[in-house]
């Protein structure tokens, strides 16, 4: 759901505007790291699949790690699962497309 109501930004809205909550935000969440592992593929040719398959992990624990000391965000473990999720799944199929 995305709330249109007027709000600060200490209440973690995105610039004060407006706040993404429920099924959206865990979708959303899903895709953030997705588009990654091609971009990496692409740019690093010689890439090992096992730096590959870590690099989603680590930087979705760092993102959380940065966002608990941002005023108005929360870090969350879901966050995490869901990031790290959508970055396997599509490194899983960039592997096996390259065998």
């Amino acid at each position: 759901m995305v709330v249109w109501t007027p709000i600060s930004e200490e209440s973690g809205a995105i610039l004060g505007l407006f706040r993404i909550e429920g099924n959206l935000e865990r979708f959303l969440n899903l895709l953030l790291l997705s588009p990654l592992p091609i971009l990496l593929k692409l740019s690093l040719l010689r890439i090992a699949p096992s730096v590959l398959i870590a690099t989603g992990p680590f930087l979705s624990v760092t993102i959380e790690i940065v966002q608990k000391y941002v005023p108005g965000r929360v870090s969350d473990f879901v966050d995490i699962a869901l990031n790290s999720l959508g970055f396997l799944v599509v490194a899983v199929i960039v592997i096996g497309r390259q065998r």
